[in-house]
Order: C-alpha cells, then structure tokens, then sequence
C-alpha cells in the first residue's frame, strides 16, 4: 500500500496495465482499514484478470462490465473465502 499518484488521489485503489516494459502493477490507498484494503484487492486483481492489458478503462464503465467484471469478481471472492475459511475466525 501506498501513496496514490495525483491522478488517483480520490480511488482507494488502481489497477495498472503492464507498459513500457514495466510490469503490471495494483495500488491501494494507505489510508483505509485492513477489512477495505482486502476488498479494494480483490477489486482491482479482477480488473487485472478480466482486462489484463487495461483496454475497457477508458470505456466499459471504467472496465465494470456485467459479463465478464462482475462474474470473475464473484469467483475471486469466493475463492478468497474458501482460502481464508477458519483462518480469519477469531479464536474461541
């Protein structure tokens, strides 16, 4: 996590493609809780899988799309759920 550059300073997070030889890259805000961070992650790695090399941006309701956005997000989010099931539960 990170500062964000002046053209993000209002996301919580971004999500950019690879470019001039450098590699793909997902930034978070500094300032959120620990519980939003995760989320933001899981947000923008969906943007990274559906739109690797970030053509729907700049159209596509920013790369939100019904078809392919929001399903992946879904598995992702599931996935992460499984992963982490016990694991994140406080102990008793």
């Amino acid at each position: 996590m990170g500062q964000m550059p002046k053209a993000y300073r209002d996301c919580l997070g971004t999500y950019h493609p690879p470019e001039n030889g450098q590699p793909a890259m997902i930034r978070l805000a500094r300032s959120m809780p620990l519980a939003q961070a995760v989320d933001t992650l899981l947000h923008e790695w969906t943007h990274a899988v559906t739109d690797p090399d970030g053509e729907g941006a700049e159209k596509c309701h920013g790369g939100h799309t019904i078809t392919a956005f929001y399903p992946q997000l879904g598995r992702i989010e599931r996935a992460f759920h499984t992963a982490v099931e016990g694991v994140l539960k406080p102990n008793e």
